[in-house]
């Protein structure tokens, strides 16, 4: 599977698995590109032989939050329970606020609720 055309966004951190999510985690190896379908996660470099590319669609997507570690890193925090993938927890960027906005429908929503009136 090759991603979609779009910006690819490093994901700081990417957790797989339920409560022992901690045991698997890719630390600023992963990347993300956003589309109408869904969240595309991928690897590059030698470790793409090891790890393919996915689709995690924007129903399996269950909470996006806002997060801030220590008042010096914001970030958002995004659950995923896939049947194919299984659950897993990506950190994004703040950087990713327009393409969350833009894909995912509980932001889309909100962010045109706080739209101005033309």
């Amino acid at each position: 599977m090759v991603p979609p055309e779009g910006e690819a966004y490093a994901v700081p951190m990417l957790q797989f698995g339920g409560l022992a999510r901690w045991l698997v985690v890719y630390r600023s190896s992963a990347l993300v590109v956003f589309a109408e379908e869904g969240v595309y996660v991928f690897r590059e470099g030698p470790s793409v032989l090891f790890h393919l590319p996915f689709l995690v669609s924007w129903e399996s997507v269950r909470s996006v939050k806002k997060r801030n570690i220590l008042g010096v890193y914001p970030h958002y925090v995004m659950d995923v329970e896939d049947d194919a993938a299984g659950k897993m927890r990506l950190r994004l960027r703040m950087e990713v606020k327009a393409e969350l906005e833009r894909y995912y429908r509980p932001m889309r929503a909100a962010a045109a609720e706080l739209s101005p009136v033309r």
